[in-house]
């Protein structure tokens, strides 16, 4: 064959085409960069366009979107279930911060907080009960204390 192995002709990939993105209703007007699954069903992502975006657990596909991060969002992180007690998220970003998003009314959400201190993008969060860690990519740990 034309690939000199008696085998079938290898095929020539096209060239690349630009990428175009276009609006949609709901979600993200860029690169989705993380996602993380919530214990009722809902899905979080996180995107190059700095939004975090909460989807539906049922029905059609709808997301509501939380905004506060000025820079892509590199990580999510959610709270333990527990019985009675409200969810939330964390988003760490680019911005180097990190934002606590209430879950419970996702319509009417805004950041309940935002911690800073980090001098480079945040690019890992680990939260357990009641220890919080984040990253940077200077290398930097910092534990958060309730």
């Amino acid at each position: 064959g034309a690939d000199g192995g008696g085998g079938e002709p290898v095929a020539r990939a096209e060239p690349r085409r630009k990428r175009t993105l276009y609006t949609r209703s709901y979600g993200h007007s860029d690169w989705v960069t993380c996602a993380a699954h919530a214990a009722d069903g809902r899905v979080l992502s996180g995107g190059a366009d700095g939004k975090v975006c909460v989807w539906s657990a049922s029905g059609p596909a709808r997301a509501t979107t939380l905004l506060g991060h000025v820079g892509s969002v590199s990580c999510l992180a959610l709270s333990a279930p527990h019985t009675g007690a409200a969810q939330h998220a964390l988003s760490a970003s680019y911005d180097k911060s990190i934002r606590l998003w209430s879950l419970d009314r996702p319509a009417e959400a805004s950041s309940a907080a935002c911690l800073r201190g980090h001098r480079a993008p945040v690019l890992k969060l680990v939260w357990a009960a009641e220890l919080l860690a984040s990253a940077d990519r200077e290398g930097a740990i910092s534990p958060h204390l309730p």
